[in-house]
């Protein structure tokens, strides 16, 4: 690159006022006032360029400025021979960082959860909360509707308002088997309107296990899914019939893009 005559002239005037901020600065360091701050010299054995800096207020913060550090980091000459760009010392300001107040923000983005935090929410689901106390007469507590037990399963009873116990929860799977929204909206016909409405279809919501950061699992009981959809469509008979003309709908919808 080719410089004209007034620009060299203005890199030579750079360069006599850097020379002087540093010779004040050296003289500084002499006279003991810099004494306060901790510094690092490393020779630089490349050449380097002189930059011109320029002056900035001083700010009171109480924590390090990092970017100010790096910018006052000054380039001085060793003293042995000024002409010589190999023979300097650079000084760098060290500051001392508490690093146990230093809070790590991940740049604002989403991190998975650890393998701790998601124990702890396993241990959470555990633990047995409902809201029927347990009476010290056997007569008067909740007993299961289809064996007259009282190992009833309180998960069931505080989602779904459903009295069965866990031997009849797992003989009777085509009864009390769970369902996802999704087997409920392609196997029943049923809108997210109606699966969002607590009133008609109780639901029991649970973290997702494919992936903690997404949406929290829905489910449901499947007769009482069953019993909605078969008053939804008139009968069972009725929600076949629907789910076949949709089939066919996709069908002949399929054949008139071929």
């Amino acid at each position: 690159m080719v410089f004209n005559e007034e620009q060299r002239q203005f890199m030579l005037k750079s360069r006599e006022i850097a020379k002087q901020k540093l010779k004040l600065k050296q003289e500084k360091k002499k006279k003991g006032k810099n004494t306060e701050k901790d510094e690092i010299i490393i020779i630089d054995d490349e050449p380097s360029q002189k930059v011109e800096k320029t002056e900035k207020t001083e700010t009171n913060d109480s924590q390090p400025n990092i970017i100010k550090d790096i910018i006052d980091s000054t380039i001085i000459d060793n003293g042995l021979d000024t002409g010589n760009k190999k023979n300097r010392k650079r000084k760098i300001v060290y500051c001392d960082y508490n690093l146990s107040e230093i809070v790590d923000t991940k740049g604002g983005f989403l991190i998975e959860k650890s393998e701790e935090d998601y124990n702890k929410e396993k241990e959470k689901e555990k633990k047995i909360k409902h809201n029927i106390p347990i009476n010290l007469d056997l007569s008067k507590n909740p007993k299961c509707q289809e064996c007259d037990s009282l190992d009833i399963d309180y998960n069931y009873l505080d989602n779904f308002k459903v009295l069965v116990c866990r031997n009849c929860r797992t003989k009777m799977p085509e009864k009390y088997s769970l369902l996802t929204k999704t087997e409920c909206k392609e196997d029943y016909l049923l809108t997210d309107s109606e699966l969002r409405d607590r009133e008609l279809l109780p639901c029991w919501e649970r973290p997702n296990p494919h992936k903690s950061t997404w949406n929290n699992m829905m489910l449901f009981v499947r007769y009482q899914v069953e019993e909605y959809a078969f008053k939804k469509w008139g009968s069972e008979q009725g929600l076949d019939d629907e789910f076949d003309r949709r089939e066919t709908e996709k069908r002949q919808r399929k054949e008139k893009k071929i």
